[in-house]
């Protein structure tokens, strides 16, 4: 009788490690799968509400909640320059081929949620045709922004949309703004990105499981020839990664990944490499889930919504919309000493610290950051009132040194600040090169007196 052949040991281990393996990866793919479409979706969502709450800050709340068909159909300039700011976002968006559908106002007449101004080119009947009504819609119009969870479908077809309420002086809501974007702009993008995830997620499980083999059985020649392999996929990863980027945002994303160096052993050097491509997974996914519209370190708007926001000022001085305007140009003084003497943590903190004085002093006026140590303010009103602004601005910076001695650093702001002209100015680059210039004199004038303090 013949006895039972035994399967070797050596065979069950690698039969083992490989499956623990290979579930791993496949749940690290799934993870990461989940994780790539929630990213996406978020970005778009933030692009969303970033159009509609820019727009919104631009909108008149005292005038548009109360226009006409007889404003409409006289093209009255109330209605004209609601109609403009609106259609500006549209033109930015179809120039870039960007993403945005349609976007439009809504008001409430006797209950009733109908649309406004629309500058689409088959528009809601004016103060008359009735929008699908959601949870965001209605939320917005109790002064909350929001966007809906799933995508909806009326007669323009299946969109996701996002709402940002327009308040009146008093703080009412007086109307709302809406955008949409087309939900298979977006089922593509995901599918894209998530294709791209699995495919890697893929690539990583198959040599996951031929690593745990050449491991178990010592093949060595094989092993230098995986090796070999594992250079190339590298390589072709760099691209593939750089490739998903670019539809979602030029500016490469610059984080820092852990990255593992070479090795003299071969199979160590395999698993750094691996460790290595995975980073550039997450790389990718912590970069699409970031690019929004908040400056992550101080929480103020960053240089996409000021680019955004340049867009449509610019369209109301070609238009001749625009009545007053001052740019101005904050810069942190010493922030360099600072960062030398005291470690760039300490620096991060001075930054958050003006951000949030800057921000409190200016309300709703949007702030940006948009270098190193500048933020930007585009207030939108006088220069005399701007300069109240402005006193309050150093009076909250004089009792934060006057209150926290205990601080390694002494926070200062130089400011430099530019009007609207008329006829002189053609575009908002042309206001900020004036705030610029003005603020850099204001530096200059510091460092005269304070020269043990690096610029």
């Amino acid at each position: 009788m013949k006895s039972k052949r035994k399967i070797p040991t050596s065979l069950l281990v690698a039969i083992t490690v490989s499956i623990v393996l290979l579930l791993t990866d496949v749940g690290l793919g799934i993870f990461f799968t989940i994780y790539s479409i929630n990213s996406t979706t978020n970005l778009i969502k933030h692009k969303i509400m970033e159009d509609a709450l820019t727009a919104a800050s631009l909108l008149d709340g005292n005038v548009v909640g109360s226009l006409t068909k007889e404003d409409k159909d006289n093209k009255t300039a109330n209605y004209t320059t609601a109609y403009n700011i609106l259609n500006s976002f549209k033109t930015s968006s179809e120039d870039s081929n960007g993403e945005l559908a349609y976007i439009y106002l809504l008001v409430k007449i006797d209950g009733k949620i109908v649309f406004s101004v629309d500058p689409s080119n088959d528009p809601g009947e004016f103060l008359v045709e009735e929008p699908i009504n959601t949870e965001a819609m209605n939320k917005s119009f109790l002064g909350f922004a929001g966007t809906d969870d799933q995508a909806y479908v009326d007669r323009w077809g299946k969109l996701y949309s996002g709402y940002a309420p327009v308040k009146n002086d008093d703080g009412q809501v007086t109307a709302v703004v809406g955008v949409d974007v087309w939900a298979d702009y977006l089922d593509k993008l995901v599918a894209t990105n998530s294709s791209a995830v699995v495919s890697i997620s893929a690539v990583t499980i198959a040599l996951g499981v031929g690593l745990s083999l050449l491991i178990t059985y010592s093949m060595r020649k094989k092993i230098k020839d995986l090796s070999n392999d594992i250079n190339s996929l590298e390589s072709d990863i760099q691209n593939l990664v750089g490739d998903i980027e670019k539809p979602l945002n030029d500016v490469a994303y610059q984080e820092e990944i852990v990255v593992k160096g070479g090795s003299d052993d071969q199979l160590t050097n395999i698993r750094n490499k691996l460790f290595n491509l995975r980073g550039e997974i997450r790389r990718y996914i912590d970069y699409a889930q970031e690019e929004a519209s908040i400056d992550r370190l101080t929480r103020v708007s960053n240089r996409n919504a000021y680019t955004s926001t340049s867009k449509v000022i610019n369209e109301q001085i070609k238009n001749n919309e625009l009545k007053e305007l001052v740019v101005a140009i904050y810069d942190v003084n010493g922030l360099k000493t600072v960062n030398d003497s005291t470690g760039h943590e300490i620096g991060d903190e001075l930054l958050k610290i003006a951000a949030n004085i800057i921000q409190t002093v200016y309300g709703n006026r949007i702030c940006f950051r948009i270098g190193g140590d500048e933020f930007v303010i585009i207030y939108r009103g006088s220069v005399e009132e701007f300069k109240a602004k402005d006193e309050e601005c150093k009076r909250m910076i004089d009792q934060f040194n006057n209150t926290n001695t205990e601080m390694p650093f002494i926070l200062s702001l130089s400011v430099g600040y530019a009007t609207y002209e008329v006829g002189q100015d053609n575009e908002l680059l042309d206001i900020f090169r004036k705030a610029d210039k003005n603020m850099y004199e204001v530096k200059k004038e510091f460092y005269k007196t304070h020269k043990n303090i690096l610029q």
